[in-house]
């Protein structure tokens, strides 16, 4: 089946819920990637030589070519990490191989109409980030300190 929207999200995101059933209803041919499955019901490969990119559901038993994909929707995606076994060491490794695979699946898709691009996201949420912009572009805003020094969040306080 070609699938046109790739909603990249976590298992437990009820507001996906919400689209995925209006999708459903519209007949949308569509692929709900949650993240937190990937390594356990949900396999990647990213095969350069070839250039296919694939997303293997082990749930439908389907493979699913990454670059038929139209349109990303960027929501909530989370890494899960069964750590019983690992150290945490190797727990800390697997997480940052995963984001890094995730960072790479953004790219992949990059040709894509993305509803939310990850960047402008991350970017969003950066209070950082935010108060540059909003100096650059002449807002004024209020006085601001972000510390990690005792003395001097204690002279910003007085």
């Amino acid at each position: 089946m070609t699938r046109k929207i790739l909603i990249i999200t976590n298992e437990r995101d009820v507001t996906t819920d919400y689209i995925v059933q209006k999708l459903q209803f519209q007949n949308a041919k569509f692929y709900r990637l949650n993240t937190d499955q990937i390594g356990h019901k949900v396999k990647l490969t990213f095969d350069f030589q070839q250039s296919r990119f694939t997303l293997f559901d082990e749930v439908t038993n389907e493979a699913i070519d990454l670059l038929r994909f139209t349109s990303v929707y960027f929501r909530r995606p989370e890494i899960a990490i069964n750590s019983d076994t690992l150290t945490k060491g190797e727990a800390n490794f697997l997480r940052r191989e995963l984001y890094s695979t995730l960072e790479g699946l953004y790219k992949i898709l990059e040709e894509a109409y993305w509803l939310n691009r990850v960047q402008a996201i991350r970017n969003a949420e950066n209070k950082i980030y935010q108060l540059l912009l909003a100096q650059r572009i002449g807002f004024r805003i209020p006085a601001t300190i972000l510390t990690n020094k005792m003395q001097d969040g204690l002279n910003f306080y007085e």
